[in-house]
């Protein structure tokens, strides 16, 4: 077993469905982001005009940013 199969059955005995799905839902929205809004969303990280994490909800959610 590798250590990416090792650190997938430790995320899997350790968060709930609900965490899981969440961290995938943001990874699938930063990797969608070409690299000019990745460099805005990080610059406005920060630069404490909002929340990193806040941030990428936004982009789940309303399928951009403010």
């Amino acid at each position: 077993m590798n250590s990416l199969e090792k650190l997938i059955l430790k995320a899997e005995d350790n968060k709930t469905v609900k965490e899981l799905a969440l961290g995938y839902l943001q990874y699938e929205a930063l990797r969608k982001l070409g690299p000019r809004s990745f460099a805005e969303l990080h610059r406005r990280n920060i630069e404490e005009e909002i929340n990193f994490d806040e941030m990428v909800v936004r982009l789940i959610t309303e399928g951009g940013f403010s």
